[in-house]
């Protein structure tokens, strides 16, 4: 099966990252956290996209067990250029383009 390609949007004003298939299919949300949406494709419920709340403070949450199964899973991010990378990979990498300070070093 071919790995998703998501899209990649960060919206600074409101601190939220977007990782979604594009077209984005009729979808649900899934909260394994208050702050880390998952979207389930209604039609045959698989993982389409991903919407972070306060996306700067999401990095201690990347040990959570909640989380472990979604960041783990492998994605194609082509906007930047990424291939076969993990949701945790992509989200060190958003943070890095997207974001400024001492946060995202540790992890990087």
């Amino acid at each position: 099966m071919a790995r998703q390609v998501l899209a990649l949007d960060y919206y600074r004003e409101q601190d939220i990252l977007y990782l979604r298939a594009l077209p984005l299919p009729p979808y649900g949300v899934s909260l394994p956290t208050s702050d880390f949406l998952v979207y389930i494709s209604d039609e045959d419920e698989a993982v389409v996209g991903f919407e972070i709340l306060d996306f700067s403070c999401i990095f201690p949450q990347l040990d959570d067990a909640e989380l472990a199964p979604y960041l783990e899973m492998r994605f194609d991010l082509p906007e930047a250029g990424l291939r076969d990378v993990s949701l945790r990979e992509a989200l060190i990498w958003a943070a890095g383009r997207y974001l400024v300070g001492e946060r995202v070093a540790s992890y990087a």
